[in-house]
């Protein structure tokens, strides 16, 4: 071989390494050619065309709520499914009104409702189990779906015994609230537990306070309040007003189950955070992947399945003291609100399921501003169903309350962003 043509061969060879090696310290690949990349605004090399599971340098790790795509599926599903809530809450308050209020074949064991309710919920959660069950991949050290309803930790056990007495509390003060209050006084009340939830969950949960939480959070308090206090009067069938005695009652045994749940919600929150059934709440935990999703989503249904669960074992003791101590004697309904009662119980208890469901999903701060929207639903429904009209003020409290919805997705969806000041 003419020996000045090996010599040009071995620069060209010399000159190739060194210009992989330049490459490959700023980060390119040295098989990519200088077509295949764009100048970014801050001079780093930017893929213009993505191959295979390449992503944008300058994209990564800043996808919000799911660790695998830029759209926030987490807060889509959760909003559905507080979409679901509402609409079956203010069904439930109609129904509700129809079994257990002042009629002759009225139904007034409101605690058993609950139990049978809190049972159905414990159904559907096995059923959400058994079909999510279906797509769960198999991980190495993790629970299967039938592991998780089949063989719970014992820390699993406690904490849903827990959480079943306490929603039973709440739900059976709610119920007897409901026949002493109007419909929409009635809503407006017990969702001013979006506010006790924000103030326990920045003592339990250590829930970042920020300025568009806070502002959010008082925005729904002050159209509660509003509501409140230019409501949607509506009388009942023979034109009189409730009795003011049994409205206060009413009115202070709703704050009570307001505050009952809004605890209830976040001990869920934090003792599914414990069993791996919802994602971290501290700043900085790394977004759960599609499959832990899943994989939450299935341990929650599974935490609905045993609050159900120790309602069958356990919860039916109340019913039987109070039957054999003579206060409420036990009695199956009456035939014509026989049906009725049956669709009561399937509706709180499959509210019971939707909002376990949303909080893993996002965190009980979100459910229970979401669920506000119950407020001007439930105005809604009235005016349809009973002709009552509200007041100017009142749709400035309900616009009030749309206002803090928004602008917790708001806080949600910007919380941890790049370039996004922590304290707002």
């Amino acid at each position: 071989m003419d020996e000045g043509l090996r010599e040009r061969l071995l620069d060209e060879k010399e000159q190739g390494t060194a210009d992989s090696r330049a490459g490959a310290e700023d980060g390119l690949n040295p098989e990519t050619s200088v077509d295949d990349w764009d100048e970014a605004e801050d001079g780093r090399p930017k893929r213009s065309s993505l191959d295979g599971d390449q992503v944008e340098l300058d994209t990564l790790g800043d996808t919000p709520m799911d660790g695998s795509s830029g759209v926030p599926w987490n807060l889509i599903f959760a909003m559905v499914l507080v979409a679901i809530a509402v609409t079956t809450w203010v069904a439930e308050i109609e129904v509700t009104k129809n079994a257990l209020g002042n009629t002759p074949d009225k139904y007034d064991n409101y605690y058993a409702v609950i139990w049978a309710a809190h049972m159905f919920s414990g159904l559907v959660g096995f059923a959400v189990v058994a079909i999510l069950g279906c797509f769960l991949p198999h991980e190495e050290g993790k629970p299967s779906a039938y592991s998780m309803v089949f063989r719970p930790a014992f820390s699993m056990l406690w904490q849903t015994l827990i959480l079943a007495i306490m929603v039973n509390a709440s739900g059976w003060l709610w119920f007897i609230s409901i026949i002493m209050t109007d419909d929409v006084v009635n809503t407006v009340i017990f969702q001013s537990c979006c506010v006790w939830c924000f103030v326990i969950s920045v003592i339990v949960l250590n829930e970042k306070v920020t300025v568009i939480k806070a502002l959010s959070t008082l925005a729904t308090f002050a159209g509660v309040a509003i509501i409140s206090y230019w409501p949607c009067k509506a009388k009942d069938p023979a034109g009189e007003a409730p009795d003011p005695k049994d409205a206060l009652l009413g009115d202070t045994l709703c704050l009570c189950a307001a505050i009952l749940y809004a605890l209830y919600e976040v001990l869920y929150k934090l003792f599914a955070e414990d069993e791996g059934a919802a994602p971290s709440h501290e700043e900085g935990a790394t977004p759960p992947a599609p499959t832990s999703n899943l994989r939450g989503a299935c341990m929650s249904a599974t935490f609905v399945t045993y609050i159900g669960l120790w309602n069958a074992l356990v919860l039916w003791i109340p019913i039987a003291v109070g039957h054999y101590a003579g206060w409420v004697p036990f009695t199956l309904p009456p035939d014509p609100v026989f049906g009725t009662v049956l669709l009561d119980c399937a509706l709180e208890g499959a509210y019971l399921a939707w909002i376990i469901l949303a909080i893993a999903m996002s965190s009980p701060l979100f459910v229970t501003i979401g669920t506000v929207l119950a407020i001007p639903a439930s105005a809604f429904m009235d005016y349809i169903l009973h002709g009552i009209t509200c007041p100017t003020l009142s749709f400035a409290g309900t616009g009030l309350v749309v206002t803090g919805f928004i602008g917790i997705n708001v806080a949600i969806l910007v919380q941890g962003r790049k370039g996004w000041p922590s304290w707002l």
